[in-house]
């Protein structure tokens, strides 16, 4: 009988999915953000056809994401040692 939590290769599919479908999200929140608002550009360095912008944006996106990813966890931890290290002023 296998495990609860199933074949390694199943986590790892539905990780990488995961994943894909975020940066997929953020990639066409960024297009959206460029078409709407009048000071949000997205420029590429060659020219602005459609195709560079697209490609600007998932840049966009996944640099984001891995910024997202490193600094939100080092971020918790330090807002959690903080407590630890502060002395109450009386008891």
């Amino acid at each position: 009988m296998r495990g609860v939590r199933g074949a390694p290769w199943r986590r790892i599919a539905s990780q990488i999915g995961r994943s894909t479908t975020v940066w997929a999200a953020s990639t066409l929140t960024m297009l959206v953000l460029a078409a709407l608002l009048p000071d949000f550009q997205l420029q590429s360095a060659d020219g602005d056809s459609a195709t560079r912008i697209a490609i600007t944006a998932a840049c966009g996106a996944g640099a984001f994401g891995v910024l997202s990813a490193i600094a939100w966890p080092l971020l918790v931890r330090l807002l959690l040692l903080l407590p630890a290290r502060t002395r109450p002023t009386s008891w």
